[in-house]
């Protein structure tokens, strides 16, 4: 038998309006009341919850993560992929407790650094990232 980490993340969020000249400014307010607990984030704001394996990814599947490259050099993709979530509902509020996804991911593969659209994720070495192994060599 194996042993299993499984992180459980749940993600809360809230919108606060600020009137400022300065959106930095902005951001700090906000991070100060947050600090001080001037802000708190309830149930209320509940977002959802995923489930992960941790700690026991095998180096195969490690390396493939890192096969994929965009001409750029960054290594992460936007996807889409089919997933179900499982909801409680109670009055006006729905809350997502669990999802879980079917299938494979399926393009466009979307660069999350430069924004290049790939129909296929571009493997390492190809011609979709050519420039960027001459860069690696260097």
């Amino acid at each position: 038998m194996s042993e299993y980490k499984i992180t459980i993340t749940e993600r809360l969020s809230a919108t606060i309006l600020v009137t400022t000249d300065n959106a930095d400014i902005a951001l700090e307010r906000v991070r100060a009341m947050y600090k001080n607990s001037e802000i708190i984030l309830t149930a209320e704001n509940y977002v959802d919850t995923e489930f992960s394996v941790a700690g026991n990814e095998s180096a195969e599947n490690m390396e493939y993560v890192h096969d994929y490259i965009c001409a750029c050099g960054h290594t992460k993709f936007t996807a889409r992929q089919v997933s179900y979530n499982n909801v409680i509902i109670g009055g006006k509020t729905v809350f997502s407790v669990d999802s879980y996804a079917l299938g494979q991911p399926s393009g466009p593969y979307t660069c999350v650094k430069c924004g290049k659209a790939y129909d296929e994720l571009p493997l390492r070495g190809t011609e979709n990232n050519k420039e960027n192994k001459n860069q690696e060599e260097n």
